[in-house]
């Protein structure tokens, strides 16, 4: 809060902008979290409305009846290293190994690219190991290694899902 002193008016009171209280720069980096925030919360509110209109349970049961990961070789590729495989045969039984894995939480998030298609994302703790799958094409997106996997959960702002009594339910 500010005071202006004028001789004819007396004193008046105003709000400083955040600029004026923090500098420049500072006042930035808070615009780019307060944006940030909001992104985050514009993200899980579609996400919500959209597993509104899913029988959630008979989704994430569905995700796990393929046996097959789309562009194979692709994947190999791209994230086969950081999972520590050698060869593509390796990947692949590492793939069928995470897909026959019980899980107690799925998250669901928006796709970055595809802004309307939901993302649903496995992922094993204890090796940091994703099974991505994309809503839209009803199939396995990616198999993939995160090396901090909450760092990587809160930067795709996901909704989560979990197993309660056997039956797959959105987390409020």
């Amino acid at each position: 809060m500010g005071v202006r002193r004028d001789p004819d008016w007396g004193d008046s009171r105003y709000v400083k902008s955040l600029r004026a209280v923090v500098g420049d720069s500072e006042a930035k980096r808070w615009m780019r979290v307060a944006q940030q925030r909001q992104q985050v919360e514009d993200v899980r509110r579609w996400v919500m409305v959209e597993l509104a209109k899913l029988d959630v349970d008979a989704t994430v049961r569905s995700l796990f009846g393929q046996r097959k990961l789309p562009q194979l070789a692709y994947h190999f590729e791209r994230h086969g290293a950081a999972l520590g495989c050698q060869t593509i045969t390796e990947y692949e039984a590492r793939f069928l190994a995470a897909m026959n894995r019980r899980y107690e939480e799925i998250f669901v998030t928006r796709q970055s690219k595809a802004r309307s298609v939901l993302m649903w994302l496995a992922f094993d703790r204890a090796t940091n190991e994703v099974l991505q799958f994309n809503q839209a094409s009803g199939q396995v997106h990616s198999f993939y290694w995160v090396e901090d996997w909450s760092k990587y959960l809160a930067s795709v702002c996901p909704v989560r899902i979990v197993l309660v009594d056997g039956i797959w339910r959105v987390q409020q």
